[in-house]
């Protein structure tokens, strides 16, 4: 009962001192020196989203490192560096990332292809390949090819 009493008092004195200081912020004048911090790229104007950013960070809205992720993330799906998110944006990162699953699965099947030729090599080598009950002299490149299935891939 105790610890919830001051745990409100608490909240109420730093929201008073938040509200204190956001308004004084909205009065203060801007100066030459804060528009030069409030510019991130440094061309000498700040705009919007630098402003909005900027006043965000100052009034502990939001952190600096959420907002280094936020446009992290943004350029990222910014495909064609526009400095805009469009439908063609979208369409070539899920494009890029449908050919690297193809890369990546050729990339397996070339690995094991690489497998068998090295075991049937060794089983050739030892004579047991072909005297194998059954075996009709299929090649272990042969049975992963057509189980992986990676051969109908377009490149």
């Amino acid at each position: 009962m105790v610890t919830d009493l001051l745990s409100r008092i608490a909240n109420y004195i730093i929201d008073r001192k938040l509200r204190s200081f956001h308004e004084q912020l909205k009065m203060k004048e801007l100066t030459e020196y804060d528009l030069e911090v409030m510019d991130a790229d440094g061309d000498g104007n700040v705009t919007r989203a630098e402003f909005l950013e900027f006043m965000l960070v100052a009034m502990n809205k939001v952190d600096q490192n959420l907002l280094n992720d936020l446009q992290e993330l943004f350029h990222r799906l910014d495909e064609d560096n526009s400095g805009t998110l469009s439908k063609q944006d979208l369409k070539a990162l899920a494009s890029r990332k449908k050919t690297k699953h193809k890369l990546e699965m050729a990339e397996y099947k070339r690995q094991l292809l690489e497998k068998a030729d090295r075991a049937e090599q060794a089983r050739m080598r030892n004579g047991r390949w072909f005297s194998e009950k059954g075996n009709t002299g299929t090649s272990v490149a042969d049975l992963i090819n057509n189980e992986v299935g990676v051969d109908d891939l377009d490149f």
